[in-house]
């Protein structure tokens, strides 16, 4: 017997009616569909912070602790707000980024109307800003983010220390603050939520 294949048109108003409960989660658990937001993400979570902040402040933290207070910052940490500020700004983007309005626009769904596209794309997103996926992330990112950028000024404050005491509690709550960035970051979608 042979399946009715509804027509795009159909589809797509279908789709824009469509009710959150009514989607099965189950069956979407494989399809990522990617997006720039959740490279960005990816770049954030795992070039910088795991590759050029983590992995080199657990390897180098002993040495650290040997120093003199006056041996310079490690690059880390004096460039550590560059790309918090790139952290930043993915945050304030994350809640456009992940949306599912952006495939309203690419290919097949780009040859609707202007009109029908729009319709769709509006139900489409505030379904998913009803969903409350990406809203508690960005809260929990910033609050990892001002966390970070706090630790990531005491342990320049402390650097200069002949303690090192003082310097390795510096150095320890620099370490849980960016593990607490790196792990919320990875809560993140890894492509556009459906």
């Amino acid at each position: 017997m042979r399946r009715r294949v509804a027509h795009p048109r159909e589809w797509l108003l279908n789709l824009a009616r469509f009710e959150l409960d009514e989607i099965d989660h189950e069956k979407m658990i494989g399809m990522i569909i990617p997006c720039d937001a959740a490279r960005l993400c990816s770049v954030l979570k795992h070039d910088w912070l795991e590759h050029q902040v983590i992995r080199p402040l657990r390897s180098e933290r002993d040495m650290w602790l040997t120093l003199d207070g006056d041996s310079p910052l490690p690059s880390m940490v004096s460039n550590f707000h560059e790309w918090v500020s790139e952290t930043k700004r993915f945050s304030e983007a994350a809640l456009e980024g992940f949306s599912p309005k952006q495939l309203v626009n690419q290919s097949p769904l780009s040859q609707l109307s202007e009109d029908l596209r729009e319709l769709i794309s509006d139900r489409v997103h505030q379904a998913y800003l009803d969903s409350g996926v990406v809203q508690p992330l960005v809260k929990e990112l910033d609050e990892a983010i001002e966390l970070a950028n706090e630790a990531s000024k005491l342990l320049g404050q402390a650097w200069g220390s002949r303690d090192p005491e003082e310097r390795l509690r510096a150095i320890d709550g620099f370490d849980v603050a960016v593990t607490r960035m790196r792990d919320t970051l990875r809560k993140f979608p890894r492509g556009v939520v459906l």
